[in-house]
């Protein structure tokens, strides 16, 4: 019970600091709505990078492909990888 309440307390010490400085980092609307803003506008370029893998995850899945009905789902996955890459290309600009 003893060291439960130690190792209590070592692990608040070590998060306040934390915390008092996370108060202070959003602590008015303007700087909160700037850093919802930044985030929206990073994940574009995210699921752009999903996309890619999602695409490459075909390319890896037909190249190792043994069987015909591996490689025909991997040409699936690669297809539908373009298609959503491409779309999302056209609307990124």
């Amino acid at each position: 019970m003893l060291s439960k309440v130690k190792f209590l307390a070592v692990a608040v010490s070590l998060v306040m600091p934390v915390l008092a400085m996370a108060a202070d980092a959003f602590s008015t609307l303007t700087e909160t709505s700037a850093g919802a803003l930044t985030f929206i506008k990073s994940l574009p370029a995210v699921f752009f990078g999903i996309a890619v893998v999602y695409f490459l995850y075909g390319v890896g899945s037909y190249v190792s492909g043994i069987d015909d009905k591996k490689k025909a789902e991997a040409k699936t996955t690669m297809i539908w990888g373009l298609i959503i890459i491409f779309v999302m290309a056209s609307m990124w600009g």
